[in-house]
């Protein structure tokens, strides 16, 4: 069994970034979006794009311990 320890930051970043890839496969599939759709679409995809700046730039490399904690992964 592997113990590893994740800030709850990153917990909280991966699980948006799967819920917008999500969103946008499901959105994507339409053949005609509402104005609201084009912008969770948008939302979504400014999301995924600011993430991978972020990573990039190396912003999540240090633990955000000032608002969210570490915890153990079984």
């Amino acid at each position: 069994m592997s113990i590893h320890k994740k800030n709850t930051r990153d917990i909280w970043i991966d699980d948006l970034l799967f819920k917008s890839e999500t969103m946008l496969k499901y959105l994507n599939k339409k053949t005609d979006l509402s104005t609201k759709e084009q912008q969770l679409a948008d939302l979504c995809a400014g999301f995924i794009y600011l993430k991978t700046l972020c990573e990039k730039e190396d912003y999540f490399e240090e633990p955000d311990n000032e608002m969210f904690e570490t915890v153990t992964i079984h």
